[in-house]
């Protein structure tokens, strides 16, 4: 029998497979580690230069580090990332946000570039002129001026001044070479008492509703401001073309009244001349709708394919929409009135022009075209607008002189009070058709009668078998203009 303890070289190799073992895997640690190159990426979040105005707040976006290698990537390793932002980075130039971290004992650095500019301009006021700023023999009299800039400061001692003529030019430049201009007129005292007009002292304008004086401004010796005791005489008929004449005065008390005049014209817009048809010619008009049976009568003029003209009201407001139907198969759509009450429309020329405007809006309204015909309701020889004596001479002239043209009939069918029957509306028509004298008629006509509608198809075949026809009124049509009674 053999006792182990006498072979002790074989009892220690055990512990030795450990040892190597252990040194191994330290070697292959080692191996791995070297070959992984372990390192930190520092990045700058956001724009790596930033340009900022001078003025506006920065918010940093800061920067991040992460552990990244070849074998094993990146790391959830939290790496502290320290920023170092200048003290100076609200002022003009360039400047350096710095970023640092330490990973393995290694230091890593990144760079933002900041780049504050000025670019807005300074601002430069003006004193006010208070009435003149400029007395005769003493030259120009600065009133003062203040410039400004966000990073300047106060840079009033920049400011250039010039005077070139009648006129002082000021510029000022900040040191970023931002500029700013301005300019005033140099305004003389008078010696003398004086009213200055404000315009032209001939003043044009074309006829319309309203006038505006452009003003005055007046002074005494002591170049005082006086305006409010000037007294004004003349007036101007803004609607009617003529030539008018305003006479300002100043009563001083240093002396005689001073005086200044200004003319004004007003001229006529005018409308184009009439021509005559060249052939013989039938202008079915049709006043007061649309209203209840104006679509019955917009059937009969398309099944003939004639064109009409519809002076047109707002009386049936139901109706109304009816004025585009009108407009889109071709007929004229005109002027009547809006409201159709005579002794508001013939109250006075305000009223009555008041209430045009309120119908030629609504027309374009529902076509978007304005129109400039129109029909005085009643005719231009009606009476009762003789509520107001002398309205009728005055909206004659006036209407056409703002450019708006009138039309009266030469065949008026009866229906507005001759008659009721449709038969007799025909008969009315087409007689007097034939006793006009010269080669075109111009019927009156009411499409809110139905028993009037109910003749007009036999009108226009009468008119059509004896070669006539049938067209609507525009700016150059015949007027057949009745005599003016008020």
């Amino acid at each position: 029998m053999v006792n182990a303890s006498a072979n002790p070289r074989k009892k220690r190799r055990w512990w030795l497979i450990p040892v190597f073992l252990f040194l191994f895997l330290i070697l292959l640690a080692a191996a791995a580690w070297f070959y992984d190159g372990r390192h930190a990426e520092l990045e700058v979040l956001g724009q790596k230069e930033v340009l900022l105005e001078y003025g506006q707040e920065y918010t940093d976006a800061g920067a991040k580090a992460a552990s990244v290698g070849r074998l094993f990537g990146e790391l959830d390793t939290v790496i502290d990332v320290y920023a170092y932002i200048p003290h100076d980075l609200a002022e003009l130039g360039e400047h350096q946000i710095r970023y640092f971290c330490t990973y393995l004992q290694k230091d890593y650095e990144q760079i933002r570039i900041v780049r504050v500019v000025d670019r807005v301009n300074p601002r430069l006021e003006l004193t006010p002129t208070v009435d003149f700023n400029a007395y005769a023999g003493t030259g120009f009299q600065e009133p003062g001026y203040r410039a400004t800039d966000n990073h300047d400061g106060d840079i009033t001692s920049r400011v250039v001044t010039e005077i070139r003529g009648d006129t002082v030019y000021y510029s000022v430049s900040d040191e970023s070479g931002n500029e700013a201009f301005a300019e005033r007129p140099i305004v003389y005292a008078p010696t003398e008492p004086v009213i200055k007009l404000l315009g032209e002292d001939n003043y044009v304008m074309e006829a319309g509703m309203t006038f505006e004086d452009p003003g005055f401004r007046a002074y005494n010796e002591r170049a005082e401001d006086v305006s409010a005791l000037v007294t004004v005489e003349g007036e101007v008929t803004p609607y009617l073309a003529g030539e008018y004449e305003l006479t300002y005065t100043l009563e001083t008390g240093f002396g005689g009244p001073v005086t200044a005049t200004r003319k004004v014209f007003v001229n006529p817009v005018g409308v184009p001349a009439s021509v005559a048809p060249a052939s013989r010619t039938i202008y079915l008009t049709f006043d007061d709708g649309p209203g209840p049976y104006t679509e019955k009568l917009l059937d009969i003029l398309k099944k003939y394919r004639v064109k009409a003209t519809f002076f047109v009201t707002n009386q049936f407001p139901e109706y109304v929409d009816l004025i585009a139907r009108e407009y889109a198969e071709g007929h004229t759509v005109a002027v009547h009135t809006y409201s159709h009450d005579y002794d508001y429309i013939y109250s006075g020329v305000e009223e009555y022009v008041e209430d045009f405007m309120r119908m030629r809006e609504l027309i374009h309204e529902k076509t978007g075209e304005y129109t400039n015909l129109f029909r005085f309701p009643g005719g231009s020889s009606n009476t009762i607008s003789r509520i107001t004596p002398g309205i009728m001479t005055v909206l004659t002239q006036a209407m056409p002189d703002m450019g708006f043209k009138a039309f009266d009939w030469n065949v008026p069918s009866g229906d507005a009070g001759e008659t009721r029957k449709s038969d007799q509306v025909y008969l009315n028509v087409i007689q007097r058709i034939q006793q006009v004298d010269y080669g075109y008629a111009v019927v009156l006509q009411h499409d809110i009668k139905e028993f009037s509608v109910d003749a007009v198809e036999r009108i226009i075949i009468w008119g059509l078998n004896n070669g006539y026809v049938f067209a609507p009124l525009d700016m150059t049509a015949p007027r057949t203009p009745h005599a003016v009674y008020n």
